[in-house]
This record gives structure tokens, C-alpha cells and sequence, in this order.
């Protein structure tokens, strides 16, 4: 079961910034680190939590207005994280950079999703959906039973890969 203490943790220290760069570094490193590369030092604080953390024992984390997360651990040593809103936002937006750099091809994907397909002959474009059911990878455009197990689609043509991305979680539909 997880604690108000984990879910905080869990979404203000997603991710560090750099395992190499961003951990457990002395305040003056950190502070010196921070103006070169990231900010300004008075980069405005929107929320400071303190907790015990299974992780890094007690602590206390900064979130910046940017969705930085500081964290400053026994020792006084601090490191950098991206909280997971930050990396939720990224990480749609290089779905849609991969999908925009796609390309066509004959073969049918082998993931679920979304995907602008186009016939052999013609212009026409259209959307397919693969989806997996009982474990196996089935187009679900027409609702149409597969023939035979391991085919995924009867349909022929080009297929646009990548898929298109999904939107982003707790987005209204």
C-alpha cells in the first residue's frame, strides 16, 4: 500500500537529472551548478515538503515553478530531480517529434494503437486500430474475426510508424 509520504516522493523525484552530474552534491557545487546550467538561484520555490523517505532517509525537497525538484538530503548533500509531471510533458512531446520523423511501410506493426494507413493504389488515407486481446494483437477497425491465429490484420498496404501518440495522462477525452 503506498503512504501520502511515497506517492509525494514518487512524484517530485521521478526522475534525477543526471545520476553523474545532479547527485549529492555539496550546496555551494550544487548552487554553482544550478546558475551555469539550469537557472537563476532565486528561481521561485512553489512548495518545500520535509519527510521521511525510504529511500534517502530524512530530507527535504524544494519544487521549483520550472518542475525541478530539489532535494536536500542528510549531509546536506543535494541533488537535482525532474518531478513526473515534467517528464510526462517530454516524453509527449518526443512521441510526437518520432511520430512527425515516421515513415511508411508494408510491414503491420507489432504494438498497440493508432495508425494512418494508406491502400497500395490511391491516396486515400484512413485510421486502423491494433489492439491486444487474450494476450494477441488483433486490428480491431471493423470488429471482423481474424481467420487464423498469429494474423494481426487482413489489410493490405502501407502502415505510418510510429503509431500516433497517446494523450497524456488525466487528459479529458
Amino acid at each position: 500500500m503506498t503512504t501520502p509520504t511515497d506517492e509525494l516522493e514518487h512524484q517530485l523525484l521521478y526522475r534525477c537529472v543526471s545520476e553523474h552530474r545532479w547527485r549529492k552534491l555539496r550546496q555551494d557545487d550544487f548552487s554553482r551548478l544550478y546558475v551555469d546550467e539550469i537557472g537563476s538561484a532565486s528561481d521561485l520555490v512553489i512548495s518545500t515538503h520535509s519527510f521521511d523517505s525510504s529511500t534517502y532517509g530524512t530530507c527535504c525537497v524544494w519544487l521549483l515553478e520550472n518542475d525541478l525538484a530539489v532535494l536536500e538530503a542528510p549531509l546536506g548533500r543535494f541533488s537535482l530531480f525532474e518531478t513526473k509531471a515534467r517528464c510526462a510533458a517530454r516524453d509527449h512531446i518526443n512521441a510526437w517529434a518520432e511520430f512527425v520523423r515516421g515513415y511508411w511501410t508494408l510491414d503491420v506493426p507489432q504494438e498497440p494503437g493508432l495508425y494512418f494507413v494508406k491502400p497500395l493504389e490511391g491516396e486515400k488515407q484512413s485510421v486502423r486500430e491494433l489492439k491486444r486481446i487474450d494476450g494477441r494483437l488483433k486490428d480491431v477497425t471493423r470488429g471482423e474475426p481474424l481467420p487464423r491465429v498469429g494474423l494481426v490484420s487482413e489489410w493490405r498496404g502501407h502502415w505510418w510508424y510510429p503509431r500516433v501518440p497517446s494523450l497524456p495522462e488525466g487528459t479529458r477525452t
